[in-house]
């Protein structure tokens, strides 16, 4: 998704807003182009030492009983569970999921997906979209800068499971101009938990 934007060069990096890098025309522009993500802000709740204490136990174990959650970060039980309820209710924590071991599931292999699109037009995206989530085989998708319009995670059981995904499906959705695969040898890290270091400040337990 390589872009000139009103004669700015975009650079996107971590930490910095690259609504601050163009002027408020080229600003529009990308905005239509990555389609609504960039300049978003969400809200930030307060947390304090003792939430990101408890985000981080749950991260690790989901399934974590109230009472030692409680006990592992310095609370009594009704405290720490009125601190989960408002990391829930503000968005903090998303859901509870199992983490899985797809090659025990018959999903052995791995690939990441480059796909560039036709066009970027409304209509294009939404039907891209649209068929990506209905499609069992791609595990994740997201919006990129840069060359390709999207990456994908995509997990099949074999060779022949994914050519069938790519040349039969992927190739044929709405708007793919092209793509280009990757196959993932070996994993050297999958962590999907972000482990939060606590911050400075310290509150009394609420």
């Amino acid at each position: 998704m390589a872009c000139s934007l009103t004669g700015s060069t975009i650079r996107l990096a971590c930490g910095v807003n690259p609504c601050e890098l163009i002027s408020p025309e080229g600003y529009g522009e990308l905005k239509q182009l990555t389609w609504g993500f960039v300049g978003e802000k969400f809200a930030m709740p307060d947390l304090d030492a003792i939430d990101h204490r408890i985000i981080t136990e749950l991260q690790r174990d989901g399934r974590l009983p109230i009472v030692e959650l409680a006990d592992r970060v310095g609370l009594s039980a009704t405290p720490c569970l009125r601190r989960v309820k408002r990391l829930e209710a503000d968005g903090v924590i998303v859901r509870y999921a199992a983490l899985v071991d797809t090659r025990r599931l018959g999903r052995g292999v791995q690939a990441l997906v480059e796909v560039t699109l036709e066009d970027h037009s409304e209509a294009v995206v939404e039907a891209f979209e649209a068929a990506i989530r209905d499609r069992p085989e791609v595990v994740a998708c997201f919006a990129m800068t840069g060359e390709m319009d999207f990456l994908m995670l995509v997990q099949v059981a074999d060779l022949e499971a994914y050519s069938a995904f790519a040349l039969r499906t992927l190739l044929r959705m709405p708007g793919v101009k092209g793509s280009r695969s990757s196959f993932i040898m070996q994993t050297i890290k999958s962590d999907l938990a972000y482990a939060p270091m606590p911050p400075a400040r310290e509150r009394h337990p609420r």
